[in-house]
């Protein structure tokens, strides 16, 4: 569940790097984790609380807490029943129509090859004899609506299907707006390589 993966075995993982000595350890969250009031839901929630553990960690042990805020990951191998590889099967299909909200909500979108390099980076480059809390935006840094990317993805696939904006209710808490900065990343060499139009494509032909 939830509580288990989210919570119960990042803190068992903290324990026994804490134990072992480790210097550095690289946790990765999600930008709906940095909600403002109420958490959007309960991944959510877990998410922030597994950086408050995190944080704990490294403020009252010899340890580097490095926290990297995944924005709206997408690319090949995600799982069928997520938004992504969901609307890009649907309207890869032809479906007649598909229901939205009205679309209006920020993303970042990044690509999975981008995340492992942002990781890799973390892993090898950064100071093993560093200790605190230090968190990165992982995004573009450029944002667009919901809209704008299903109307993307129908744009690249050639698609007839219908898309029906404003046919469904916005999530309860729904997060609007975005600010990501990939600017403390970029700093240390690493950059965005794979644009979204590519990344879409790409994931059209391997459906």
């Amino acid at each position: 569940g939830l509580i288990s993966a989210n919570i119960s075995l990042p803190i068992n993982l903290l324990d026994f790097a804490v134990n072992a000595n480790c210097k550095k350890f690289i946790n990765l969250s999600t930008f709906i984790a940095q909600f403002k009031t109420i958490s959007p839901n309960r991944y959510a929630l877990t998410k922030r609380q597994a950086e408050e553990w995190g944080a704990y960690y490294a403020n009252n042990y010899s340890l580097h807490f490095i926290n990297l805020i995944l924005h709206q990951v997408f690319g090949d191998g995600d799982g069928k029943t997520k938004f992504i590889p969901w609307v890009i099967k649907e309207i890869n299909n032809n479906v007649d129509s598909i229901n939205f909200t009205e679309g209006e909500q920020e993303r970042d979108f990044i690509h999975v090859v981008d995340v492992a390099k942002a990781v890799k980076l973390i892993a090898e480059e950064f100071d093993n004899n560093k200790s605190g809390f230090e968190s990165f935006d992982v995004c573009s840094g450029r944002v667009m609506t919901v809209k704008k990317f299903v109307e993307m993805v129908k744009r690249i696939a050639g698609s007839d299907t219908k898309l029906n904006f404003g046919s469904k209710e916005y999530r309860k808490y729904e997060i609007m707006r975005l600010n990501p900065n990939p600017k403390l990343l970029t700093n240390f060499g690493w950059q965005p390589s794979v644009s979204l139009e590519e990344g879409i494509t790409q994931m059209l032909k391997n459906i």
